[in-house]
């Protein structure tokens, strides 16, 4: 499958730059997909005297070095020119050619000339865990920092379209990580360019798609929660990032509620304070005392004075009995409030 669809990405990138699909114009082409990266002489039509050069491609994956066999050119009184295309090992028995383009050998044999000529493509084969990648690559935690790629240096440019040849080019890096490439997407059409602009070559295509199966922790705050003198508090602790939280103060005896606040600021004037997390939080609930009885039996023993329920309303004046409960006294100009009656 992923053969088919490079195919049809070549013949559309060559359309795209200019290319031409034009197979005819090769005597042979030669594809190496796989090491042992090697080609006979004799299998790339050499010719020799006043012949017309015929001309061969091999595409090599991903820029290997190619070795070209020589072994049986030269026969027994063959002779090398000096100009060549690659580098002669004679332990190899060939030559090594190590970047694409026109590549051609000369060799005489009785003076007579001969020679072999050939255009040499790269084509990009994506890699992961040292083998070539699957068409779809399942992430997790254990594996999201693994890189896909192609060896460094062997390719003149990359890129990396979103969804499909035509997509956004979210980046231009031989590798990536499975996170990274999870940043911009989970398919992706892979653009590599060899440098050359011979017939129908220069430009091979990968695909690739992600599967993102990652269990991503979730984010903890801590929620703490202290009181001043007069009550307690509950509620604080850790929680998840969009939990709702109830925090509940609860006065002491003779104490009452009078507020939340947080760095000085009052968030909350209610003694149950609902909120939803979305960061550390410092709490701190406020208490007020309650004036104590003893400021009733002053009012027992008479004076001027008015006494308001909490809501307003006078109850009293001067001397006589409350029922039990909390009240307003007004003596003069002050007002305080005082438990009576307890």
């Amino acid at each position: 499958m992923r053969n088919l669809v490079q195919c049809v990405l070549l013949f559309v990138g060559c359309l795209l730059y200019g290319g031409t699909v034009q197979a005819a114009s090769y005597v042979k082409e030669i594809v190496l997909n796989e090491p042992p990266y090697v080609v006979q002489w004799s299998d790339l039509s050499p010719t020799h005297g006043s012949m017309m050069r015929e001309r061969c491609r091999i595409s090599v994956k991903n820029g290997e070095p190619l070795l070209v066999n020589m072994d049986g050119a030269l026969g027994s009184q063959g002779t090398w020119d000096s100009e060549q295309s690659g580098e002669y090992s004679e332990e190899d028995g060939g030559f090594w050619v190590k970047t694409p383009g026109y590549k051609a050998f000369y060799w005489s044999i009785y003076d007579e000339p001969y020679q072999i000529v050939f255009d040499l493509n790269y084509f990009g084969v994506l890699q992961y865990q040292g083998a070539d990648a699957p068409d779809e690559i399942v992430v997790t935690a254990e594996n999201e920092n693994e890189l896909v790629g192609v060896p460094s240096g062997r390719f003149r440019a990359i890129w990396w379209h979103y969804r499909t040849l035509y997509g956004e080019s979210v980046s231009t890096s031989e590798s990536l990580s499975l996170s990274d490439l999870l940043s911009y997407g989970t398919e992706f059409v892979v653009e590599f360019y060899d440098g050359t602009s011979n017939f129908g070559g220069g430009y091979s295509f990968d695909t690739l798609r992600l599967v993102d199966q990652r269990v991503i922790p979730p984010v903890m705050y801590t929620i703490s929660a202290s009181s001043s003198t007069g009550g307690t508090v509950s509620g604080q602790g850790t929680y998840t990032s969009g939990e709702e939280v109830t925090l509940t103060a609860t006065p002491n005896e003779g104490y009452q509620f009078l507020n939340w606040t947080e760095k000085g600021t009052i968030v909350s004037t209610e003694a149950t304070y609902t909120f939803t997390v979305s960061a550390d939080r410092e709490l701190v609930a406020n208490f007020e005392e309650i004036e104590p009885s003893g400021m009733a039996e002053a009012i027992a023993d008479g004076g001027a004075h008015e006494v308001y329920s909490l809501s307003g309303v006078r109850v009293a004046a001067g001397k006589g009995s409350l029922p039990s409960g909390v009240y307003v006294v007004r003596r003069g100009e002050k007002k305080r409030k005082v438990v009576f009656g307890f």
